[in-house]
């Protein structure tokens, strides 16, 4: 089994270590969620191991309790941005950031830039069921659970909506 290396200090030093040596790595790891709280600093705060393939809960609420107003870093073994529990979750924690690591991409949601505020979780509820039955919009926008960029889409008019800060960067290391 692959622990996160002690030396692991930094936000960006375990951005780098899941990318390198979980995200990259061979099928005996890949499926497993690595992730890292870290102070607004960038100071770690706690981390844990989840092994794969498909993990019901990330956290436990002890964990939940330390992420609260700080920086959440995991990685998403299926290559996916955010699961759907996952915003909302964010939201209700009042977190910094949370951020998935992926083998191209690396995501990120954010409170809104102009108050530092999240949406609440209803009001995520709320119009991620508005996009849900808006027929306007000109490309598919289901959830897509085997189609990483059409939730990709979902989540871009998703956070223009809700007014919050949703990014994603390719990876290159």
């Amino acid at each position: 089994m692959i622990a996160i290396p002690s030396a692991i200090k930094t936000v960006t030093e375990f951005e780098r270590w899941l990318y390198l040596e979980v995200v990259m790595a061979d099928d005996t790891i890949s499926n497993d969620e690595f992730w890292a709280i870290f102070t607004p600093e960038g100071a770690l705060v706690s981390h844990g191991h989840i092994p794969g393939p498909i993990p019901r809960h990330l956290m436990t609420q002890d964990e939940c309790d330390l992420a609260r107003g700080n920086i959440l870093v995991h990685n998403h073994p299926s290559n996916f941005p955010f699961s759907p529990r996952e915003i909302p979750m964010a939201a209700d924690l009042g977190l910094l950031e949370s951020r998935v690591v992926t083998r191209k991409w690396l995501y990120s949601i954010r409170p809104n830039s102009r108050d530092g505020r999240w949406p609440s979780p209803s009001e995520i509820k709320r119009v991620e069921d508005e996009i849900t039955a808006d027929t306007s919009l000109p490309f598919p926008i289901t959830h897509n659970e085997f189609d990483p960029e059409c939730v990709h889409r979902r989540y871009t008019i998703l956070a223009g909506r809700a007014t919050f800060n949703y990014s994603r960067k390719e990876i290159k290391i």
